[in-house]
């Protein structure tokens, strides 16, 4: 039988304690734009052009998202909803307090959160209605496959030779043979198998408390990193075993935005003390902010110039796609004239490029069906915990940093829930009469 019956704790979070600990994160990420963000990085965007109006509506609207959101631990949607007014729309709410942005796009965005929100009160829990033999052992195996055909053709196609497990240098290796290797059809692959497979076995791992599964996993997520040079691939594990330990706790929600809060703050101190200004970039700004600049860049650009429509991929037959230049260098390229780089928003700005406030708000329906999803998997008798620490590596980059369609073909979301779905529709997994969860199976 399973080894480990760890699940969330029923019970509702104090709204007291959850504006407390909220309003102690928005007041650190205040500081930090303030002080670290604006004077360093004015000059691609990050301005200081504070509005005593914005202020108090952005204060407004943060009380007002804690207020409305769910504060139950019973399920895996409500704990998601928090990462995404912790990690996305509170940056949001901070950026535009002092940056002086126009608030029309700022209230599609807030629409698209209420949309969010709403959209999963009124869906009920979408539950797997088939059931397939020995759903786990499939899952695990095709996890373990995905795996080793990536680490194998790495090594076949000469990644050896582009070893690098310097944070420092990450780009020079991409550009000396990161890229190279990152082509075609392959990079689908690569990016399956760290964005989404490792951690699902990891996340196994951690919920049946096999370590040599949890080693093999971090080492090929590691081997992945110094290959492919994705900085991404590296802190993924630091993610899912920190969300698996807060998980364990009375009051997850409390004690992930308390960690956030005094994690930030030290170090924030330490950064000023030291002077440590590359860890900065890559902590503060780049998890924190950059996604909120590109988001409101994002809904600039695009109230002024013509949407996309997804001609630029699944509509491509249907509709021409309007500009010269590919969409990931489109909005970052008018601003700094860098069109050669990429620079990629979340699901709210990416659905607004396309469609506009529709789609927004569609873009908010959908992913609210997929989080619903995920209650599902844990009403056919997984635990929250499991799904959780399974998912969070996909949803969290749909939320803030990829397109909805992308994050789930590309960035392996769409992976991710297809391993869970075998996970769910386990033939012995039969939450519905006796909970009994399947042999090894994570519930």
């Amino acid at each position: 039988m399973f080894a480990s019956h760890i699940d969330l704790r029923q019970e509702r979070e104090p709204l007291w304690m959850l504006l407390l600990v909220y309003g102690a994160w928005r007041a650190t990420l205040d500081l930090c734009y303030v002080y670290l963000m604006y004077p360093v990085y004015d000059y691609i965007g990050f301005a200081y052009q504070p509005d005593t109006w914005q202020l108090a509506e952005s204060i407004a609207w943060q009380i007002l998202l804690v207020s409305l959101t769910p504060r139950d631990t019973r399920t895996p949607s409500t704990f998601f909803s928090h990462i995404f007014l912790s990690m996305v729309l509170t940056p949001i709410l901070s950026y535009f307090a002092w940056s002086g942005v126009p608030r029309e796009g700022f209230y599609i965005l807030m629409l698209g959160a209420l949309t969010l929100l709403a959209a999963m009160r009124a869906m009920p829990p979408l539950v797997i209605g088939v059931s397939v033999r020995n759903g786990h052992s499939l899952a695990m195996n095709v996890c373990l496959a995905l795996v080793a055909v990536a680490v194998l053709s790495l090594v076949a196609r000469g990644g050896l030779a582009n070893l690098n497990f310097d944070l420092t240098r990450v780009y020079e290796f991409r550009e000396e043979g990161g890229d190279g290797l990152y082509q075609g059809a392959w990079a689908y692959l690569y990016s399956w198998a760290g964005g989404s497979v490792t951690m699902t076995l990891l996340a196994y791992a951690l919920s049946t408390r096999r370590r040599l599964l949890a080693l093999g996993a971090l080492a090929a997520q590691v081997f992945l990193f110094a290959t492919t040079s994705n900085k991404i691939f590296l802190f993924l594990p630091v993610v899912v075993i920190g969300v698996f330990v807060v998980l364990k706790t009375r009051r997850p929600v409390f004690t992930f935005n308390l960690l956030l809060t005094l994690a930030f703050a030290t170090i924030s101190v330490l950064l000023v003390s030291l002077e440590l200004a590359f860890v900065a970039d890559l902590i503060i700004r780049r998890t924190m902010f950059t996604p909120a600049f590109l988001t409101f860049t994002y809904m600039d650009f695009f109230s002024q110039h013509d949407f996309i429509y997804r001609s630029n991929s699944l509509l491509s037959l249907a509709s021409e796609y309007p500009y010269d230049t590919r969409s990931t260098g489109l909005v970052i390229g008018n601003y700094l004239g860098t069109p050669q780089d990429n620079a990629v928003t979340g699901y709210l700005g990416s659905a607004y490029m396309h469609w506009g406030a529709i789609g927004v708000g569609v873009a908010s329906v959908a992913l609210a069906g997929i989080l619903r999803f995920l209650d599902g998997c844990r009403t056919r008798g997984l635990t929250a915990v499991f799904v959780i620490t399974m998912s969070i590596a996909g949803v969290r980059t749909v939320m803030a940093e990829a397109d909805l369609v992308t994050g789930v073909i590309s960035h392996g979301l769409g992976v991710t829930l297809f391993v869970l779905a075998l996970f769910a529709a386990d033939s012995k997994l039969d939450a519905a009469t006796t909970g009994a969860p399947a042999q090894g199976t994570p519930a």
